[in-house]
């Protein structure tokens, strides 16, 4: 089992992952993250941590209004970051 340093593309925080798991759950959010979007982000700033964590919380808000505006506005912002997430794709 080979674990590599990652981050929660949910709440930013640090986690080890292991390579080997397509899936993991974050200690610090509890949410189920994908291993390879927590890889690809582990070197990104702060801030853009901090954005990622904000448009995927807009992206669940605007999902609850039936917004679908801010639904692709959001997804498209995640998608930035993380050119391959699941749900950002799957929305925009």
């Amino acid at each position: 089992m080979s674990v590599v340093a990652a981050k929660c593309p949910y709440c930013g925080n640090t986690i080890d992952a292991e390579t080997e798991r397509v899936f993991g759950i974050c200690p610090h959010c509890n949410l189920t993250y994908n291993t390879q979007n927590a890889i690809s982000i582990v070197n990104i700033t702060d801030e853009e941590t901090q954005k990622l964590v904000e448009n995927r919380e807009a992206l669940r808000a605007a999902l609850a209004e039936g917004d679908l505006n801010k639904v692709r506005f959001a997804s498209r912002s995640i998608c930035n970051v993380i050119g391959g997430d699941f749900l950002g794709n799957y929305y925009y």
